[in-house]
């Protein structure tokens, strides 16, 4: 299956409702393993992280999930505003 989906919004959302989507415990955990061991082979290390650091990312995780995403064009348009107040 060839991949068409172009940018990261689409491709995270797409990944989140096919994840939601399967019902298989064992599918899950072969997935989520593989996430972590991929996770762990970056260069990007976040066992530092607090633990209000890791709260606000489970935060921010759960608004995604309901919805609340901005784009970068939002975000851009925004920083301008606050920039020229």
């Amino acid at each position: 299956m060839a991949l068409t989906i172009d940018s990261e919004i689409e491709l995270k959302t797409e990944f989140h409702r096919l994840i939601d989507e399967i019902q298989d415990m064992e599918y899950l955990k072969k997935i989520y393993e593989c996430l972590v061991e991929q996770f762990h082979k970056s260069s990007e290390d976040f066992s530092d992280l607090t633990v209000d650091r890791l709260k606000q990312f489970d935060k921010s995780i759960f608004e995604v999930k309901q919805g609340k995403l901005y784009t970068n064009e939002q975000i851009k348009k925004e920083t301008q505003q606050w920039l020229t107040k």
